[in-house]
């Protein structure tokens, strides 16, 4: 371990391990991650591990794809191998709300450029996956890039990229206090004290304790997650492929196959926080006991829709802790008032969305960046406005012009320096080749009105470059 790193990411997980490769791509080699155990110790190596590209919010699905795409290049760059099953996948409808949804997304997806999708019967959907039911069901949609991995394999497949490319990782090293100085971080360790331009708190389970070293406190929270394992399924030894990734949203349910039985994942009703002030920093490989009474009503779903479970065992019961935000969007960019301090936290769907926390070269360039941008308010007066790197609101440019994405999801209200970010349409927004802005909306609220216009590009950055 040296004595000084650009940029010192924390956190040995797959959002971690993820940072440093993406930081490393992009030509910063004077980086390493510090990870208190070893690599994936604490949500990592108990996650489901499936990858699918659906998403409520259009900007979220276009980062899920993209880290799908990524996820074979890491594993060709690295040698690792990431146990990729592209199974494809199903997303079913129970209801009439949620099948127009699914229609809408499906032309959503077609207009950003996710074409590997498409709308199927109940009746295809059930030679697609055999063993599901069908009753209730009104559609569904398919998607060629949806199956699972193997997540440690994964994890270290970032981190084995990433050192390739000349970065470091250090394990077995907490970090125990975290002290701001005129040039960044000072990062003291049990193995020593490092000095940093930049510190990125990736640290997951333990991310609230690493946000109050540096006098931060972070909204996040971890829940707990059941999936169960199941026996050897018959109908899955009798056929001569994989069953796809399924999601029942009106069962609260998601599935794969694992060998030839089956992953049942439930999306808990009832949530169950743990440790709201973070882990026990000694935890890492531990899971909390199943309790099937707490998610009944969604299991009890969850076997009526795949009725051959009724038949068979439980193997295994997995029930262990992921951290959320309050909204369930991951918490992601700079802090404000803590300069280079920068936050990777509450990405409960690390391995779909890991990759996307900095995404393309682009994104990776903006997060470096940092995000000041000028904006002219309706008196034609000057206005600056630094947008906060909140995940989801991604607007991508090919190049100069109207962004990919006309219409901006809305989302919460953003306040810096008083001016509100509104949740509204974008009037025009012209960027610079490649330009990628992050933020749900980029009409701003001045004193003297609002205004929807922005020019030019990044102005005076003071992120990381």
């Amino acid at each position: 371990m040296k004595s000084h790193y650009r940029v010192v990411v924390i956190g040995g997980g797959v959002v971690g391990a993820s940072v440093l490769y993406h930081l490393a791509k992009l030509g910063w080699t004077d980086v390493c991650l510090i990870e208190r155990s070893v690599l994936t110790a604490g949500s990592s190596w108990h996650a489901a591990g499936g990858i699918h590209a659906l998403n409520a919010d259009p900007n979220i699905a276009a980062l899920q794809a993209y880290t799908i795409d990524l996820l074979s290049e890491i594993e060709a760059e690295s040698g690792q191998n990431i146990g990729l099953h592209m199974t494809g996948g199903l997303t079913m409808a129970g209801t009439p709300d949620r099948w127009e949804w699914l229609q809408s997304a499906y032309r959503t997806f077609q207009s950003i450029g996710i074409d590997d999708c498409r709308l199927v019967s109940v009746e295809e959907a059930l030679e697609l996956n055999p063993i599901m039911s069908g009753d209730g069901l009104l559609g569904g949609m398919w998607a060629d890039r949806e199956g699972y991995i193997d997540t440690t394999g994964t994890v270290h497949a970032y981190a084995g990229a990433a050192k390739k490319r000349g970065a470091e990782v250090i394990e077995h090293n907490r970090v125990l206090e975290l002290n701001q100085t005129l040039e960044g971080w000072e990062v003291v360790t049990e193995k020593g004290t490092v000095n940093c331009e930049h510190v990125v708190n990736a640290a997951g389970l333990w991310a609230k304790q690493v946000g109050r070293m540096a006098g931060i406190e972070l909204p996040v929270s971890p829940l707990n997650h059941h999936y169960l394992i199941s026996d050897t399924i018959p109908q899955l030894e009798d056929i001569d492929f994989e069953v796809p990734m399924t999601v029942d949203l009106e069962g609260f349910t998601y599935l794969r196959q694992d060998q030839k039985g089956v992953l049942l994942g439930i999306y808990e009703i009832n949530h169950q926080h743990w440790m709201m002030d973070g882990a026990p920093w000694e935890y890492g490989f531990e899971l909390q006991q199943e309790d099937p009474d707490r998610i009944e009503h969604e299991l009890t779903l969850g076997f009526e829709r795949y009725p051959c479970l009724q038949e068979v065992g439980v193997k295994t019961w997995i029930n262990g802790a992921f951290t959320f935000s309050p909204d369930g969007n991951p918490l992601v960019g700079p802090v404000p008032g803590k300069r280079g301090y920068w936050s990777a936290c509450a990405v409960m769907a690390g391995f779909l969305q890991g990759g996307g926390v900095i995404a393309d070269q682009n994104q990776a360039k903006q997060l470096r960046q940092g995000c000041v941008f000028r904006v002219k308010d309706v008196a034609d007066q000057p206005v600056d406005l630094k947008i906060g790197l909140r995940l989801g609101g991604l607007v991508r440019a090919d190049g100069i012009g109207v962004p990919q994405f006309p219409r901006l999801a809305p989302s919460g209200l953003a306040r810096d320096a008083g001016v509100d970010i509104l949740t509204r349409e974008v009037g025009e927004a012209w960027f610079e080749e490649g330009q990628v802005i992050l933020g749900r909306d980029i009409a701003v609220e001045h004193e003297v009105g609002v205004a929807g216009v922005v020019e030019g590009t990044v102005e005076g950055a003071k992120g990381l470059v």
